[in-house]
């Protein structure tokens, strides 16, 4: 039962780092951004039935210019 319990806190650890580092890091716009690029990045994997990877790449486009 402890060993759930450190698992799990590690993995809480874990993802509140993530967000922090992503609060920090990017403006409200900017986080818009990245979760349009995770939303159309595991909408996108199938390319004949959709759009979404033209989507994906736009973001990701975005993201390396507003990183430079």
């Amino acid at each position: 039962m402890i060993l759930v319990f450190k698992l799990l806190y590690r993995i809480y650890r874990a993802l509140s780092g993530i967000r922090n580092w992503g609060f920090r890091r990017f403006t409200r716009a900017g986080l818009a951004v990245l979760g349009g690029l995770v939303i159309t990045g595991v909408m996108g994997s199938d390319t004949d039935s959709n759009v979404a990877y033209q989507g994906f790449t736009f973001l990701l486009l975005l993201l390396v210019v507003a990183f430079g």
